[in-house]
């Protein structure tokens, strides 16, 4: 019985892999930060997004 063939061996990740993993993670924590800081900033920029959205949808 062949283990390999069930549980491959691990291979080293990319090396770049860990810059992009802190990137992402640092951006997500200062999302929740201004999340938790100006709720109602935050609210009015997501609806200017959502605004700018349809407004591209109905253009086209």
């Amino acid at each position: 019985m062949n283990i390999d063939q069930y549980f491959p061996p691990r291979r080293h990740r990319p090396r770049g892999y860990g810059g992009v993993r802190l990137l992402l993670s640092t951006l997500l924590l200062v999302s929740v930060c201004v999340v938790v800081a100006e709720p109602e900033a935050v609210l009015r920029g997501g609806r200017a997004l959502l605004d700018l959205g349809v407004a591209l949808v109905l253009k086209s």
